[in-house]
């Protein structure tokens, strides 16, 4: 009997979630059979029916029928995609290197395009365990991850007319932002199609001005940080390998827009810091730990270095 596995990092998304909402997944990942020790392993992998479980008892225990989907909302999975200032790249290889990555990630990943012979091309995504595991909350985070992909290169609202979702045989609670998707259940595939004419965009930091592009690469540069900064797995060397450019590449390239690495993650951590502060009620030790401080003094200092104030004085000023 197979085993199937899948690198431990994307266990990251849904894991970050949970420590949003303030919520012990211990017990959790022990009834799903996720060993939580490999989860903080860069190099570690797991098994990927024991990560869905997992996914789905969390959905369970929140009540949350759009779980999935927030979790890929709130850990946006740009760094999937190679983004460079390479007007060669167009959707069709950026989604080419998607499958690849995929397909080095997991043993048991069946992604594939297929021309369907009408303009339009299938991203079709055959799950792992067939029809002896449903989970909706699998499917509509990967749905959302495939969107988030398309939309490096299509327009930033672009949404397939019609999806075929696999497995689950009745209609599921859907995000807003999809009411406008044609759904079809209960198929043995999860599927989306995109017209051709939008596989030969390229990603939109390509333009003909060579100040634009700097300022939109800037962009995607600071997006990825962001993300990176969420699962707290940001370095330099990853970062620049997700751009497909050496170090040297990059830290020139950031030379020559007045700004080093370090500062713009420290101003991620800071934005991601205000965030949680206005509009959660997490403590300062429970955000210091999320932002990967030491100790929770060493947040209130840069937090003060940034904003001239006190996290708790910031707190009481800005809540919702």
């Amino acid at each position: 009997m197979k085993t199937h596995l899948i690198k431990a990092l994307h266990a990251k998304p849904f894991i970050s979630e949970l420590d949003k909402r303030k919520v012990n997944y211990s017990r959790l990942a022990k009834q799903a059979g996720l060993p939580i020790e490999a989860l903080s392993k860069t190099d570690a992998v797991v098994g990927e029916y024991a990560l869905w479980q997992f996914v789905e008892r969390a959905a369970d225990l929140l009540e949350d029928p759009l779980f999935g989907y927030a979790c890929a909302k709130s850990s946006p999975i740009l760094s999937l995609a190679d983004i460079s200032d390479d007007a060669s790249i167009n959707l069709l290889s950026i989604l080419r290197k998607f499958i690849q990555r995929a397909k080095q990630d997991s043993n048991s990943c069946h992604y594939s395009l297929i021309p369907t012979g009408l303009n339009q091309t299938c991203l079709h995504r055959l799950p792992a365990f067939g029809k002896r595991f449903s989970s909706w909350q699998v499917e509509q985070y990967m749905l959302a991850v495939f969107f988030q992909v398309i939309r490096l290169c299509a327009p930033k609202t672009w949404l397939p007319k019609q999806v075929c979702v696999s497995s689950v045989n009745t209609p599921q609670a859907i995000p807003k932002a999809w009411q406008s998707i044609d759904i079809t259940w209960g198929c043995s595939a999860t599927q989306l199609t995109i017209e051709n004419h939008l596989l030969t965009f390229s990603p939109k930091v390509v333009n003909n001005s060579v100040h634009q592009v700097a300022e939109q690469l800037s962009l995607s540069i600071e997006q990825l940080i962001a993300s990176h900064v969420r699962i707290q797995c940001a370095n330099l060397s990853q970062l620049a390998t997700e751009l497909g450019m050496s170090n040297a590449t990059l830290k020139r390239k950031l030379d020559s827009q007045g700004v080093s690495f370090t500062q713009l993650v420290d101003q991620e951590k800071y934005k991601w810091a205000c965030e949680l502060l206005s509009e959660t009620s997490l403590s300062i030790s429970q955000i210091s730990s999320h932002l990967g401080y030491n100790h929770p003094s060493n947040f209130s200092r840069a937090f003060k270095q940034f904003s001239g104030e006190a996290p708790l004085r910031y707190r009481r000023q800005h809540s919702v």
